[in-house]
């Protein structure tokens, strides 16, 4: 009986060991990287609904995610499905002085409370106007998460 014990202890004891090496990897590789594939592809058919409608109308479309102006957002951009309705990501597009159109893609705070992913922000950046841009991901937290 105590060899038992003393095997599943062992055993027991080397699957923490491994859960607990192998966390760390498991979040960036799997995690955090399908989450950012999910982010930028969102963004990416927000803008085509942006190109749509600047080639048309000569102006883009600002908003943000309110639960108001989603739809009116993405029945002028003419987008398939509302964005909100099927991401972890809140969309928002906007105007500064110095830039014509910024696009970013915010996780919501259901996902980040959750646990399994920091804060994470991708922006896409248009400054004149009918060109492309360019978008990154921007840091939000120095924090790694832990196991527990």
């Amino acid at each position: 009986m105590v060899r038992l014990i003393t095997s599943l202890n062992w055993v027991v004891g080397f699957l923490a060991l491994i859960l607990a090496v192998g966390y760390p990897f498991f979040n960036s590789v799997v995690m955090q990287t399908t989450a950012e594939y999910s982010g930028k592809n969102l963004v990416k058919e927000v803008l085509k609904g942006q190109r749509g409608q600047y080639n048309t109308h000569e102006k883009y479309v600002y908003y943000s995610p309110d639960k108001s102006t989603i739809e009116a957002f993405s029945s002028k951009l003419g987008l398939m499905s509302v964005p909100q309705a099927t991401s972890d990501f809140d969309i928002y597009s906007f105007r500064t002085d110095d830039k014509i159109l910024i696009v970013r893609a915010v996780l919501n705070k259901q996902k980040i409370s959750e646990g399994w992913l920091p804060p994470m922000l991708y922006e896409h950046v248009i400054e004149k106007p009918g060109t492309a841009g360019e978008g990154k991901w921007l840091k939000l937290s120095n924090k790694t998460l832990a196991l527990f």
